[in-house]
């Protein structure tokens, strides 16, 4: 354990948290590249994500304004400044290949960019003949065109006729000009003509840098990915050096109506074995009952398509140049885990107000998940993304909570969202990015920004020791995602968290529950079956199918095989009864029923025992499924007095258990938990300082362990369990039918800390308010808030409360100030000695050693929230007066709607009418404890 106790106090520079870094067209200078970096490095940064994107300036010699061209010689050297300061100051740098996002540029031709196809459809009553004129009509290619007869709005699969090579050119004076339908014979009957075009208007990236705008490369097709990465990212290491930056980074998968590739139906009838000119309109309207195995098929080739020639390409080309590749996969229609799992560094993403204990699968969890199956020990997060709506309501405190959130979640390396390239004459709320918080040195938390600094770096590296340990996994349910959604710029991560139910898992991991989500390829092709199932040396207990109805056969045996290994296995509502795929769909529908009829009672709420495991059909997938899970399986941590607020996170590191816990919410808390971890020794740390932290009673049992906290608002905790000398861990799973039942207690610890002495002396004034940037001062008994006052009303920046008072004595022991109510951050100085700093509840901090006998001062500089002066009427956000300018982008219109859409403050007004509270109110006091114990927790 002291290996650990020793990370924990000095974590290593690894673990800093690192920032995204946006080059507003990458009108960027050297003088400004230097203050920056070294405003980051002062903070505790550790590196940057270097994303360059649309300009919000015009080049302008005169205000030494210069829109970089993104690739030109220019580009490079600047580049090349900054890794070269970027080292000197000991910081890494990633970077975002081309502009913007997604992936595009001028070099990726129509051809390869990303298609979307459109059905559109015909009805014809026969018997007749039917002649169409495409021209004009529809915009794109036409793919396919096919034609069926339809009965009660199914088309019969029988009847089904492939119209494409009966498509002819219409030529304009020798010219192709369109197609056309002429002379088709219709039978009798209601019949449909259906045609597939891939439109001709193609997704560009989105507001790119000078010169980086253009078509966005087509996911699935390794020759369109490859030219990119030729023309995108081989320069990048000829001009710079291999290995010059730390990782490439993709952005979430944002391919806007993305459904088709150009080599769709040759690898569709490679891989699945029939061809799609017969069935295609399956993918969009209803063939007789196989439409659903039509669109499996579809979305598993699209999926494949795209973890081969996209995820993993990239990851081979990243590390081929020296590099890792860390990529963001939300948003794609993939395999979720396999597209995370093949990057070197999974990112998930933190977007809105996710300050508060819950399980986000869509952004977070799949990533974690897929860094725990696929053996990627680090997991990052775009952290801060819309933390507050509008923007400038954030604070440290909510950042310190939602970056609980993310680590609760499995995720142990944070990337702040980020900070905006900023020079001084940008003004006092710098360049601001549309979407994110205002992480830089504009922000007036920017000097206190270091604390959490130092939090991030000490729990990501506790996080990044030894592995997960998870007893619990989720089964995706892809399959039914797939097959029952129509061809589509599929989110295969909001579709599964919607078909799951939304708070499902959340309500899983609140009940002391630790889980990964799984998926096929890690049950068929990587896990194993001896000992329940093993992945990557974490061994799941437990499978919860939670509304699946479709599994592939060999999944079905999988899931047989790990019941039989001793694993409990739940499904909600009903068995999986289905398979997956059009081709022999009876024999394998017939192999998915017998197997599940092998695991499962036929009664609902009731176990069957195969082998050494268990299998049972929940009611449902709330209450009736948590029921039948807290039958067979203690959760690993029983939490009490949490109020759903309180989580944790769980690794192992040889024969010492790590738990992570937060307190993540305003209150104080006396939280009770029930650790499955036995005959250990125990040890508890403030995750905030390394300090050991005060605990109210323990008590060791043959089966758990009992902890009582007292956990301040917002705290954080450590818990370490070494072996030492007692006895082995046993595994908290009980074979057969036994649940789980506390046997005598052991031991039991309770510390006493004695005859508690406590004085409090409140301060009582006068108190004077000083803010010099405004030449403004006031004076009351006690202190208030200043934006009450017309003359300060939008000020956002620093207040000085002062005020002296006399002490008699000073007692011996602890001295501990506190705020009544503090927006937002505060330094404290006592007869000019700098105390520290609060930043977050509770509002107080240790002044021992500050105050003497006889007359004191205090000074507490007061910052608040930028939002103040963002929503002062006289602030506006300034155009370029003329039409057209003398350098690029010579028309000044452009620029200035960018301004006005991206860092433009008509949403902040629009949403805050009033200036928000700014500063100190109410009492200030101090408590005096002597040494013979701790503090009492603060209800006042």
């Amino acid at each position: 354990m002291d290996w650990h106790i020793q990370r924990l106090e000095h974590p290593g520079p690894e673990t800093k948290g690192w920032t995204r870094w946006w080059w507003y067209g990458c009108a960027v200078q050297r003088e400004e590249i230097d203050r920056e970096l070294q405003f980051m490095q002062e903070a505790g940064i550790g590196g940057v994500e270097i994303q360059t994107l649309y300009p919000l300036a015009a080049d302008d010699a005169e205000a030494g304004i210069y829109n970089i061209p993104y690739f030109s010689p220019e580009f490079f050297n600047i580049l090349d400044y900054t890794l070269k300061k970027a080292e000197e100051l000991g910081l890494g740098v990633d970077f975002t290949l081309g502009s913007s996002w997604p992936y595009g540029g001028p070099h990726v031709p129509q051809e390869l960019s990303v298609q979307c196809a459109i059905p559109y459809q015909i009805d014809v009553t026969g018997p007749c003949s039917f002649s169409y004129d495409f021209t004009s009509r529809v915009t794109g290619k036409i793919e396919r065109a096919v034609m069926g007869r339809m009965k009660e709005s199914r088309m019969l699969e029988e009847t089904i006729v492939d119209l494409t090579p009966f498509l002819q050119e219409k030529l304009l004076f020798g010219w192709p000009w369109g197609k056309v339908l002429e002379d088709i014979p219709i039978p009798e009957g209601d019949w449909k003509i259906v045609v597939f075009v891939t439109h001709l208007y193609h997704q560009q990236a989105a507001i790119p840098a000078r010169d980086a705008g253009g078509y966005v490369v087509d996911h699935c097709r390794k020759d369109a990915v490859d030219l990119f990465l030729k023309n995108g990212g081989d320069p990048l290491i000829e001009r710079l050096g291999r290995g010059s930056f730390c990782c490439f980074f993709c952005d979430s998968i944002e391919l806007l109506g993305n459904n088709w590739t150009g080599i769709l139906e040759e690898e569709f009838l490679r891989r699945r074995g029939y061809g799609l000119d017969r069935y295609i309109y399956g993918l969009w309207g209803e063939i007789d009952d196989i439409s659903d195995r039509i669109r499996y098929d579809y979305f598993l080739t699209m999926s494949e398509l795209t973890i081969e020639n996209f995820f993993e390409n990239l990851t081979s080309w990243c590390e081929s140049h020296g590099s890792k590749a860390r990529i963001q996969a939300h948003g794609t229609w993939a395999d979720i885990l396999k597209a995370y799992g093949s990057a070197h560094i999974p990112e998930g993403e933190t977007f809105g107000p996710q300050d508060k204990l819950e399980v986000n699968s869509i952004h977070r969890r799949f990533a974690s998940s897929a860094a725990h199956l696929y053996n990627k020990p680090v997991v990052s997060c775009e952290s801060f993304t819309w933390l507050r709506v509008p923007r400038f309501l954030e604070t440290l405190e909510m950042m310190k909570a939602e970056v609980d959130a993310i680590f609760l979640d499995g995720i142990n390396s944070i990337y702040n969202h980020g900070y905006a390239y900023s020079p001084p004459d940008a003004g006092r709320l710098g360049w601001p990015f549309y979407a994110s918080s205002q992480i830089n040195h504009t922000n007036t938390y920017w000097p206190f920004y270091r604390h959490l600094s130092e939090y991030i770096q000490r729990v990501s590296g506790m996080l990044r020791i030894g592995r997960p340990k998870c007893d619990i996994a989720v089964y995706l349910p892809q399959a039914d995602i797939w097959s029952e959604n129509q061809m589509a710029d599929l989110h295969m991560g909001m579709k599964l968290q919607e078909y799951m139910g939304w708070g499902v898992t959340d309500k899983i991991s609140k009940r002391g529950y630790c889980f990964d989500y799984v998926n096929d390829d890690i049950l068929n092709h990587h896990a194993d079956f001896d000992d329940a199932m093993t992945v990557n040396g974490n061994t799941y207990r437990v499978i919860l199918l939670i509304g699946c109805k479709r599994l592939p056969p060999e999944t079905a045996e999988k899931l047989e095989s790990f019941v039989k290994s001793g694993g409990i296995l739940i499904a909600s509502e009903a068995a999986p009864y289905l398979s997956c795929g059009l081709l022999r769909r009876e024999e394998q529908d017939d192999a998915v029923r017998k197997c599940m009829a092998r695991i499962f009672p036929e009664k609902t709420g009731t176990w069957r025992f195969s082998g050494r495991g268990a299998a049972a059909i929940a009611p449902d997938r709330g209450e009736g499924l948590i029921t039948l899970l807290e039958q067979r399986f203690r959760p690993d941590v029983r939490i009490t007095g949490g109020g759903d607020c309180v989580g944790y996170v769980h690794r192992v590191d040889g024969l010492t258990d790590i738990y992570f816990i937060a307190n993540i919410s305003p209150q104080s808390r006396k939280v009770a938990f029930d650790f499955s971890v036995h005959g250990k020794e125990m040890k508890v740390f403030d995750a905030a300082d390394a300090r050991p932290y005060a605990v109210e009673a323990e008590a060791g049992y043959d089966n758990s362990t009992e902890l009582v906290l007292h956990m301040e608002a917002f705290d954080s905790v450590f818990v370490f369990f070494d072996e030492g000398t007692k006895n082995p861990v046993k595994d908290p799973v009980l074979a057969g039918k036994g649940v789980f039942m506390r046997q005598a207690p052991k031991e039991i610890t309770c510390p006493q800390p004695g005859a508690r002495q406590e004085k409090t002396y409140v301060l009582p004034g006068p108190w004077r308010l000083e803010i010099p940037e405004m030449n403004y001062t006031c004076q009351w008994d006690q202190p208030e808030f200043w934006q009450q006052y017309e003359q300060v009303r939008y000020y956002s920046g620093t207040g000085i409360y002062s005020s002296s008072f006399v002490l008699q004595e000073v007692p011996e022991g602890r001295a501990v100030l506190h705020l009544e109510e503090l927006q937002e951050t505060a330094q404290v100085r006592i007869n000019g000695r700098a105390c520290g700093d609060i930043w977050r509840r509770p509002w107080k901090l240790e002044v021992t050693g500050a105050l003497s006998a006889g007359q004191n001062t205090i000074e507490i500089y007061c910052s608040n929230r930028l939002i103040n002066y963002a929503i002062d009427p006289e602030n506006e956000i300034t155009d370029y007066p003329a039409q057209m300018v003398d350098g690029w982008p010579y028309f000044s219109q452009a620029i200035n709607q960018i301004r006005h859409r991206r860092i433009g403050l008509n949403r902040e007004r629009q949403a805050i009418k009033e200036p928000i509270p700014s500063g100190l109110r109410g009492k200030v006091w101090i408590t005096f404890l002597d040494n013979q114990g701790d503090e009492a927790p603060t209800t006042e």
